[in-house]
């Protein structure tokens, strides 16, 4: 398991165990929130340059909202430790 700190809390995931085949902009891995609920975890496989801001700013742009059609967004951002992207999702 993987540890990511991100700016909503804590957050891990299993990069042998990814929920599907990698897309455009990154793969989802299955991970666990800090009080062992089962999340997906989205390891985005771009950076800043190549429009990670872009991913993350839709992501802060769902937090919280509750949209019928779109999966609800936990966390995103910049993993203080391992400077990648990512974002978290039930």
């Amino acid at each position: 398991m993987i540890e990511l700190k991100l700016p909503n809390g804590l957050w891990s995931y299993d990069p042998e165990k990814p929920l599907g085949k990698p897309g455009g902009f990154g793969a989802v891995f299955q991970g666990f929130s800090q009080q062992g609920h089962p999340i997906a975890v989205k390891r985005l496989h771009i950076d800043a340059t190549q429009a990670a801001h872009r991913e993350l700013r839709i992501a802060s742009e769902l937090a919280g909202r509750d949209l019928q059609h779109v999966m609800p967004v936990l966390d995103a951002g910049q993993d203080s430790e391992s400077d990648g992207y990512f974002v978290v999702m039930p």
